[in-house]
This record gives C-alpha cells, structure tokens and sequence, in this order.
C-alpha cells in the first residue's frame, strides 16, 4: 500500500510539471495528505498543502479541493483555520455532511464538543447511525460527556464496521478503540 502510494504520487508530480489541471494538484494534495497520515512527516502536509492551494487557484469553485484544505488544516493542528474552511463549505454545499463532520471535529478539538454534538446529529439522520465515521464522534463525544463505556462499546462498534481496505483506515479505528478503551 505505502509503495503504491509513493508511485502515485511520484506519478501525480511528474503529470503536474506538464500537465497544469487542477483535477491532478487535487488528487496530488490527497495523495500527499494520505502519505501525510502514514508517515506523520509536517513536510507531506506542506507538499500538500501546496497542492491544494495550486487547484483552488486554478479551480476557485471547486469544494473537494477546499475541503482538501480544510483537511490539511486539521491534520496540522490549525483547526481555527479547519473550522473556518469546513463552515465555509457547508454554508455554501449544505449537503457535503463530510465538511459538516469536520466542523465537528474542529469543534471538538477547539473545545467546543457542545455545539459538534448537533452537527454530528444532523450527519447521522442524513448517513445513517451505523457507520464508523458517525460510530467514532459519537464515540468521542461520549467520553467527553463522561460516559467511558458507551464510548467503548461506540469505538467497538465502528472497527466491526470497517472494512479491511485501506489498511491505515482500519488501524486508525483500531487505534482510536484503543485509546478510548485505555482512557
């Protein structure tokens, strides 16, 4: 998986250097920012940091890549700037629920799991209850709110519900049952 990744990227940089798309700088970014998460390296984030910036330059409109931003924005720990972006796509895209969930997870982060807890409502009577991503906030917002064992059986709940492809998803809801149950 990591050796299929750094060839996509490797592809992706080579396509950009003669190829300007912003459709490729966005798929470069995600690219980035997946490596970013496996590796924990902050200069992956910047690689793709860049790369986002470069597609909303040429793309203004276009909201995957702003919620690549966002995203970026969350994983270096700049969630006022995560926030900013993830409510600026939901004002303008009220149907992207996953802008909506990183909002949420800004707030969280921020502090603020009182006013997520309505946003991660709405996302789950438009997604549905059972499904890992929804399993997880409501599995944080439970052990925020003081309720450990719900928080366990939750983060239990959403590893039974993730599928076994990507691997680093599946070990990020492994790790997160984890660290719930450890807490």
């Amino acid at each position: 998986e990591e050796t299929e990744l750094h060839r996509l990227i490797d592809a992706y940089q080579q396509r950009t250097e003669s190829h300007i798309d912003a459709l490729d700088f966005r798929i470069l970014g995600s690219l980035y920012l997946e490596r970013g998460r496996q590796d924990g390296n902050v200069a992956t984030f910047d690689s793709a940091q860049r790369a986002f910036d470069r597609a909303a330059e040429l793309f203004p409109s276009d909201a995957e890549s702003r919620i690549g931003l966002a995203r970026v924005a969350f994983a270096t720990h700049d969630f006022e700037r995560s926030l900013e972006l993830a409510v600026g796509i939901v004002a303008q895209l009220p149907g992207r629920q996953d802008a909506r969930l990183l909002v949420a997870d800004s707030l969280v982060s921020l502090g603020r799991h009182g006013e997520a807890e309505p946003l991660v409502e709405i996302v789950e009577s438009a997604l549905g209850s059972d499904r890992p991503e929804i399993l997880v906030r409501r599995s944080t917002l439970a052990r925020l709110d003081g309720n450990p064992e719900t928080a366990i059986e939750l983060a239990t709940r959403a590893v039974e519900l993730t599928p076994a492809r990507p691997l680093s998803r599946l070990a990020w809801y492994r790790t997160f049952a984890a660290q719930t149950a450890f807490d």
